[in-house]
């Protein structure tokens, strides 16, 4: 683990990201001081959930995530957190959390993706083979053992293929992004394809104070600097913020 010394318990509920399962956050999880809980959900199909039925749909998904965050029982205060995919996934799960008026997290960690209410434009699931492993590839997010070995490609590739379909007809389960109270930290990679415009729109869905940057890095900025993340993940949960 990390920091042995750190006095103040953190509970993360962590959403994972396309293609990811419930090791997705080691990097993070390692960078984190030993008081810290990580809840880190997973969806079925993937990891250890491999023999279980894929989802294909991101209200299904959702749906089973949040199954799964009530038979966890995350300690509060908690925070939630997702990347990518997951971030959607996250910010549903959140809808889901306060309709039926559960404790909500003291902040919700969004990251490397356009806000809910933007159209998606790319369009990466129907790509031929080749074209499809060269944009993993540009994600530098999937490691080159698995981009190198043909067998491993064909073991990964339906359930990336899955994940970014769902993600590409995914419009909001509400129907329009509806504003929440909870303090929410966007960040997304100075290199990823993310407009500025398209990040600026995550504040639409808090009535709280956001905090949206850009960080170095590419897509999965996030895991190339996991110190970094960890300190802002504590910074949000930090008696000053809650106060904000």
């Amino acid at each position: 683990m990390g920091e042995a010394n750190d006095s103040k318990s953190l509970t993360v509920v962590a959403v994972p990201f396309a293609g990811g399962d419930k090791y997705s956050y080691r990097a993070l999880q390692s960078a984190s001081p030993d008081s810290w809980i990580w809840t880190v959900l997973d969806l079925p199909g993937r990891g250890p959930r491999r023999r279980e039925p894929r989802l294909r749909e991101i209200g299904a998904m959702v749906d089973s995530l949040y199954s799964d965050f009530i038979a966890a029982a995350p300690q509060v205060p908690y925070l939630l957190m997702g990347h990518s995919m997951g971030a959607v996934l996250a910010y549903e799960l959140l809808q889901k959390i306060c309709d039926a008026d559960h404790t909500l997290p003291e902040a919700v960690y969004f990251s490397g993706i356009a806000a809910p209410g933007v159209p998606r434009t790319r369009y990466i699931s129907h790509l031929p083979k080749p074209e499809f492993w060269e944009v993993m590839r540009s994600y530098k997010g999937v490691p080159e053992g698995i981009i190198g070995n043909a067998d491993l490609r064909d073991y990964f590739e339906p359930v990336l293929r899955d994940d970014f379909a769902a993600v590409e007809r995914y419009a909001p389960l509400s129907g329009n992004v509806v504003a929440r109270d909870v303090k929410i930290c966007v960040r997304c990679g100075e290199d990823d394809a993310i407009s500025d415009e398209d990040l600026a729109a995550w504040a639409d869905v808090s009535s709280r104070p956001k905090d949206i940057e850009r960080r170095p890095g590419g897509h999965f900025f996030l895991l190339g600097s996991p110190a970094e993340t960890v300190a802002e993940l504590k910074a949000l949960w930090s008696a000053d913020n809650r106060q904000s």
